[in-house]
């Protein structure tokens, strides 16, 4: 039996790869920001699979005292994971600052990303097969970044700040890999797909979402790629890569440049590190 950690699983491909997990009779480890909501999902999840094995966590990810809190309650729990799986993310047409004076795009889709990571590391070490899955996307393409002022840009364009952040998640997924060679680590596009997502936000995604949402994929068909990095034996030999379809992609070539991968994992680390200095 695997121990799979989660985040953001309360609707779409979230809940869809938890549901992947709990059919495979493994433990389903879950962090999500609401309690409610969970709860709800959880039920479905029970009614479906009466002998599903769910640990439920709950946190902020937008704010990395929360996140340390919730990955130190995880682990006092469950101190060997086999798989990480960081779903979570925002699409925001306006800009918010966290408490960590982060922009919140930014803070939840990749300072999170990096958080977790960090905190649960060792705990996924201890596998004999220890994967780490991000979920990134093809938005990646519109990034425009700029390393010196990626936490809080200037500017603000709710779609191009999306996409920096899952370009920035690329590039951490392909630099931890190289850090952490006993452990795979790859991250996906996992299509467009019909959920709820960004549906409540203005600006142009938003207004796109809500005009050509009958013709995105399920959010079943979306989990899919989640769930192959997670479970396909193929994979294990595999890391530093982008997956679409379930198939090795390249990445646009801004993911793809070692200079810009290397900057985004310093000042991340950078960043991550400020805020305990600060505590």
């Amino acid at each position: 039996m695997k121990t799979i950690v989660v985040t953001g699983t309360t609707s779409g491909i979230g809940y869809e790869t938890a549901r992947g997990i709990v059919q495979r009779d493994d433990q389903l480890v879950v962090i999500n920001r609401s309690r409610s909501k969970w709860e709800r999902c959880c039920s479905l999840l029970k009614e479906e699979f009466p002998d599903a094995k769910i640990s439920s966590f709950f946190a902020d990810l937008g704010s990395m005292h929360q996140i340390r809190r919730v990955c130190s309650e995880i682990t006092e729990k469950h101190p060997i994971i086999d798989i990480l799986i960081n779903n979570a993310g925002v699409y925001l047409a306006q800009k918010e600052i966290t408490e960590d004076g982060w922009e919140k795009t930014f803070a939840v889709n990749h300072m999170a990303y990096v958080a977790i990571c960090e905190f649960l590391i060792e705990s996924i070490k201890k596998s004999k097969e220890g994967r780490i899955i991000q979920v990134a996307s093809r938005a990646h393409y519109y990034a425009h970044l700029d390393v010196s002022t990626m936490h809080n840009p200037v500017s603000y364009q709710g779609q191009r700040v999306y996409g920096t952040s899952k370009l920035c998640n690329i590039l951490h997924t392909r630099a931890l890999a190289k850090r952490h060679p006993s452990i795979t680590v790859n991250c996906l596009h996992p299509g467009v797909v019909q959920t709820g997502f960004a549906r409540d936000q203005g600006g142009l995604m938003g207004w796109g979402f809500r005009l050509l949402r009958r013709f995105f994929i399920s959010a079943k068909k979306g989990a899919q790629t989640s769930i192959f990095l997670a479970y396909d034996p193929s994979v294990q030999e595999k890391t530093g890569g982008y997956y679409v379809a379930c198939t090795l992609k390249y990445p646009s070539k801004k993911g793809q440049d070692l200079v810009l991968e290397e900057s985004v994992w310093n000042r991340s680390m950078t960043l991550f590190e400020q805020v305990w200095n600060q505590s």
